[in-house]
């Protein structure tokens, strides 16, 4: 089951994006990890209540994930923060303790935003 505050109910995609920052999130792992990561996903986003996807790409001998948060915050201090909690859910994640390396964020502005 997983820990409270850290899983949402379902994926949440907001019709506007108001905040400036999101965040993406690339690791390698199994690709029969797929639908289990593709669920954490969602729920994330949905607890988060930001636009959140899973895209993949598959080479030989290796599959890379990119979780997508957009929108998660207006200035680049806010956005680290909520990419801690991120982090901080996802170290309590089954799926995400089966990766094949670790997980790395950053952090980009939406171009021609006037707020940054």
């Amino acid at each position: 089951m997983p820990p409270s505050g850290c899983w949402g109910h379902a994926m949440h995609e907001s019709s506007e994006q108001t905040a400036p920052y999101s965040a993406f999130i690339w690791y390698h792992a199994d690709a029969g990890l797929s639908g289990s990561l593709q669920t954490w996903v969602e729920d994330m986003g949905g607890q988060l209540k930001v636009r959140s996807r899973l895209l993949v790409r598959s080479e030989p001998g290796r599959t890379t994930f990119m979780e997508i948060y957009e929108g998660i915050a207006d200035n680049a201090e806010q956005a680290a923060d909520v990419v801690r909690r991120i982090e901080t859910c996802a170290a309590q994640q089954a799926c995400c303790s089966a990766l094949d390396s670790p997980r790395r964020a950053e952090l980009f502005a939406r171009a021609g935003d006037s707020s940054i």
